[in-house]
């Protein structure tokens, strides 16, 4: 599970591509929880998670003596919200959103795991690194919701994750 903004401000290997690339290969689903930190990140007197300061590259910067060039702006919010978004449909997870009351979110996620069924299978022929193939999962209840990955990669490509 994630917990974050989803707006990148200091990633120097990683980028939204490659995140995506990696997400696709792994068997895991995403949770995020989004907290929206625009206004804290544009340093107004709204502060309404009465944030400390911002931990950056792992040092904690009292709010209003940051001067970010990056992560300030709606529209890398906007690109943030999306991020998470694929994040969580191409693993099959979902994103939730913190607003103001974080303990709603978490259950959230806590109540969709408790609710879930895995399925699996192994194909008939093996594919080849980077071959994608698409997965269609339907339902006979109509009472039923099914979130479910569209489509795997072949491949590992976890190593980066590592990094």
């Amino acid at each position: 599970m994630l917990f974050t903004d989803g707006v990148d401000t200091s990633s120097k290997k990683s980028d939204y591509q490659s995140t995506y690339r990696d997400v696709e290969e792994l068997d895991a689903l995403f949770y995020s929880v989004r907290y929206d930190t625009l206004d804290d990140m544009n340093y107004k007197t709204y502060n309404p998670a009465g944030l400390a300061g911002i931990i950056v590259n792992g040092k904690m910067i009292p709010v209003g003596q940051t001067s970010f060039t990056s992560g300030t702006s709606a529209a890398e919010y906007d690109t943030g919200r999306r991020y998470l978004d694929d994040l969580a449909r191409i693993s099959g997870g979902r994103r939730f959103d913190a607003e103001n009351d974080l303990g709603a979110a978490f259950s959230g996620v806590a109540e969709e795991l408790r609710r879930q069924y895995s399925i699996g299978y192994y194909p008939e022929v093996e594919g080849k690194e980077g071959e994608r193939r698409r997965i269609h999962v339907e339902m006979t209840s109509p009472n039923l919701v099914v979130r479910t990955k569209t489509n795997y990669v072949f491949g590992t490509n976890t190593e980066n994750l590592k990094k």
